[in-house]
């Protein structure tokens, strides 16, 4: 949650703003960066938010920040949606990853949810959010692609149900 203590101009004037809930390890690392680099990190941490908002909103969103259009607060919808395609090219990239896998071998939920995270990580460039990896974990899961032994609490690959949803995507 944020609080806003101006607001902001069409001139892009700087506003103060207050972060709370921020992944420690997260902001550890960004504190690191900035020190290492400028010897200090309060004096640039807003420039350095500031471009990962941008980053963020036109990379993984696909939204123009100089442009923005919005309808609803979501991305203005074109004949292809970037957003999502890029959830197509995200699954596409699990499916594929996971068929790699051994179906007779079982593996953990965590080890399932590394995984999502690696490929995520590799396809964005951008660490992905915990919900972001849960949900793509929840969305393959329910789609048949894990199959969860009940008495081990672990999980096989269906190699067969990854190639349905990747037929589905259209991208077999």
């Amino acid at each position: 949650m944020s609080n806003i203590k101006n607001s902001e101009s069409p001139n892009g004037e700087k506003i103060e703003v207050k972060i709370r809930h921020v992944d420690r390890k997260i902001w550890n690392l960004v504190k690191s960066i900035l020190e290492s680099e400028y010897g200090t990190y309060y004096a640039h941490l807003g420039d350095f938010i500031t471009q990962a908002l941008r980053h963020y909103i036109e990379y993984v969103l696909g939204i123009d920040p100089d442009n923005p259009s919005l309808k609803h607060g979501s991305p203005q919808k074109t004949e292809q949606n970037p957003i999502r395609t890029r959830r197509k090219y995200i699954i596409s990239k699990i499916c594929r990853e996971l068929l790699s896998l051994d179906e007779d071998i079982p593996i953990s939920a965590k080890g399932l949810r590394e995984i999502i995270q690696e490929v995520i990580e590799e396809a964005t460039n951008f660490p992905p959010a915990r919900s972001t990896v849960y949900n793509y974990f929840d969305y393959l899961k329910s789609s048949g692609a894990f199959v969860r032994n009940p008495y081990t609490n672990e999980y096989r690959v269906c190699h067969a149900k990854l190639r349905e949803i990747l037929k589905r995507l259209g991208m077999d």
